[in-house]
């Protein structure tokens, strides 16, 4: 937008979206390391996340193998 008539920049005015970390457990069938659309996630993996070398979260796969933590689930 160029400035026009006293007309500034256009200004987010929302927060940031939480940080989130997570992703997907799956069966690597043919053991290369590449996710393949054949390969099915796996359910009930508990996961553990760590700061510092302390455990500050566990969570658990669910039905898709897919996990995530964020802000409802560790501590600052």
């Amino acid at each position: 937008f160029a400035k026009v008539n006293n007309v500034g920049d256009v200004e987010v005015l929302t927060d940031a979206p939480p940080i989130e970390i997570g992703d997907r457990i799956w069966q690597d069938c043919d053991e290369d390391g590449v996710q393949d659309a054949d390969e099915s996630g796996l359910a009930g993996i508990s996961i553990g996340l760590y700061r510092e070398g302390r455990q500050v979260a566990a969570t658990v796969t669910d039905e898709t193998g897919h996990y995530a933590f964020g802000p409802q689930n560790v501590p600052d």
